[in-house]
């Protein structure tokens, strides 16, 4: 399944507009949606700017080089990197679209695991299994406000391809490194 067709199932359950250091561990939450108990983060030097969140040669090591290709329909931000059998991408989510609005949508996803990305609140999901080359993890940074790192891997015979969860949160890891430093 390809971007475009995921994004329009979250756009669909009201989700969308809305491993190095990672971790399983739980977090205290209030309700369902996990409770945020690290210093908040904000996207505001990189709203319109999305392509900007990796320096051009951070994904190099997961086989995915150059600039990301921006989505103008996407105000906030989404861009995309892609290799032969490799996408990987990053959607910002913006006020009152944090892990609340993703817990809200958890049903459109056969696949919805809670996760911890450095600390902060995250989910893994996927509308298959999380074990078919596609996973997406959403990164909570402040109250209502996330981010989301897709990847997609196209290659069965690749390593990852039956684990795309784990690289999906080792982007998001430098991800949110790089969001700490802003920019």
């Amino acid at each position: 399944m390809k971007f475009a067709t995921l994004a329009m199932i979250i756009a669909a359950a009201g989700a969308v507009g809305a491993a190095a250091g990672c971790t399983s561990a739980p977090v205290a939450a209030v309700g369902d949606v996990p409770k945020l108990e690290v210093p908040p983060l904000s996207l505001k030097v990189f709203t319109g700017k999305p392509c900007r969140v990796f320096g051009v040669d951070q994904l190099g090591a997961l086989g995915v080089d150059g600039p990301g290709t921006p989505d103008p329909e996407q105000f906030a931000g989404k861009c995309r990197w892609t290799a032969d059998t490799k996408t990987i991408g990053i959607s910002l989510f913006g006020e009152a679209q944090g892990l609340a609005r993703v817990y809200a949508a958890r049903g459109a996803f056969s696949y919805f695991e809670p996760t911890v990305v450095e600390a902060y609140p995250a989910v893994d999901r996927d509308t298959g299994k999380g074990t078919s080359g596609r996973c997406s993890t959403v990164v909570g940074i402040a109250e209502g406000a996330a981010f989301e790192v897709e990847v997609e891997i196209e290659d069965e015979r690749a390593a990852e391809y039956g684990k795309p969860c784990e690289v999906s949160k080792q982007v998001a890891s430098i991800a949110l490194g790089n969001i700490k430093g802003g920019g």
